[in-house]
């Protein structure tokens, strides 16, 4: 089991979620607990009656069908579920409050744990206004951007985020979500993959369903230019019946040079175009180059289980001659590739890693994390294009679809 999920320490008042297990069947309490550790919370096991006491110190409480009902106030019926929920108030949950607590039957998907994990995590996060380490700069400009996002967010206006491929732009469309009158609501991304292969009946049911699962909460539509017409159809007719959710646009290229090319419907476009932001690539920030490269270091050392290690002044500066391709993605890839190849134990406190040049990546052997690394490759050379990244790489937009879920790099 894998989360997409990424929490990197601050997420929550400088520390990382804390999620409270009461799970009885030993299978599934290793599955969970290894899932919440890789993406990068804390986990608490905790005993039945240590849940019904729980009042401090746990954002999330995971409860299997045995302990649900005593831990929920609710009835036997949910048996064969998963019960997610957030302490409120004084810790107690009330089976009255809807937002306090879901439950999800079993067998349940890595993504449907994925999102109940978001959902509950919204007012805690909306709470201490924490910003994903990306979106935290000393760059003038940066600051700048978001700024003027939050002002747009605030005063509940549709926005586009302009930027490369791993700036942070879904992070900075989240983050004007939480800003906006509509934080605590849903947000519902419209899946860019799909759509882009969509018939014409399957897209307006995508958008339809997207559309009734967001109500007053927002709407990410991520490159819409990608999209088949019939889906830019249906999102605009959407649009066109009257304000409903907030929509957040993500773009790597301006809407108006997608119409220029024949890419996306100029009335689409249009309303998609309310107000604009742009997050600058890596190489315009050189205030931010240590920090963020050392937060992508820690958050790759957590998942494979190793300590951090020390990245120094050269490796750094070489990076940033070669203008960091790929952004917060491409150093990722080079900092695990490195950490396999040096095969780093964690017993070994910092080790200091000769992670140079993009070109010594590919001796890796782990096939896995090759695989996961040429796809992050491809994507970023593409600047985020799906369907020519699959036509790189010689697979369908399906496989790479999947692949992308597989290895959480939404």
């Amino acid at each position: 089991m894998r989360l997409g999920l990424d929490f990197d320490g601050d997420v929550l008042a400088g520390r990382s979620p804390r999620v409270g297990l009461v799970v009885a069947h030993p299978g599934w309490r290793r599955d969970l607990e290894r899932a919440f550790v890789s993406a990068g919370c804390r986990v608490v096991e905790l005993g039945h009656a240590e849940a019904l006491r729980c009042r401090t110190g746990i954002d999330v409480l995971v409860s299997d069908a045995e302990a649900a009902p005593r831990v929920l106030g609710i009835d036997r019926s949910v048996k064969d579920r998963l019960a997610v929920w957030a302490p409120v108030d004084d810790g107690t949950p009330s089976a009255s409050s809807a937002e306090a607590w879901e439950l999800l039957p079993m067998p349940f998907s890595v993504a449907d744990l994925e999102r109940s994990l978001e959902r509950v995590l919204v007012p805690a996060r909306a709470a201490v206004g924490v910003l994903d380490p990306v979106l935290v700069s000393r760059d003038p400009g940066v600051e700048a951007t978001l700024l003027r996002a939050r002002r747009l967010a605030e005063r509940d206006l549709d926005l586009v985020v302009e930027g490369e491929l791993g700036v942070g732009r879904r992070a900075l469309a989240r983050a004007t979500h939480d800003w906006s009158p509509r934080a605590g609501g849903p947000f519902v991304p419209l899946d860019r993959v799909e759509l882009a292969a969509a018939e014409a009946g399957e897209a307006v049911d995508l958008i339809e369903q997207a559309w009734s699962e967001v109500g007053e909460g927002t709407l990410l539509a991520i490159e819409p230019s990608e999209w088949t017409t019939p889906a830019q159809r249906a999102l605009a007719s959407m649009l066109r019946r009257g304000k409903g959710a907030r929509v957040v646009t993500i773009v790597s290229q301006p809407l108006d040079a997608a119409v220029d090319r024949g890419r996306l419907a100029r009335e689409l476009a249009d309303r998609l175009d309310v107000s604009r932001v742009r997050l600058p690539a890596l190489r315009a920030r050189p205030a931010d180059h240590r920090a963020l490269c050392e937060a992508i270091a820690r958050r790759v050392a957590r998942r494979l289980g190793c300590e951090t290690p020390i990245l120094d002044d050269a490796t750094i500066t070489a990076w940033a001659e070669e203008g960091f391709p790929g952004n917060l993605l491409g150093i990722e890839s080079r900092v695990r590739a490195a950490m396999l190849q040096e095969e780093v134990a964690a017993a070994v406190p910092g080790p200091a890693l000769a992670v140079r040049r993009h070109v010594d990546e590919t001796e890796s052997l782990d096939l896995k994390r090759l695989e996961r690394d040429t796809i992050v490759r491809a994507l970023a050379h593409w600047q985020g294009n799906r369907t020519r990244a699959s036509e790189s790489l010689g697979i369908s937009v399906r496989t790479l679809r999947n692949k992308i879920r597989e290895y959480g790099l939404r």
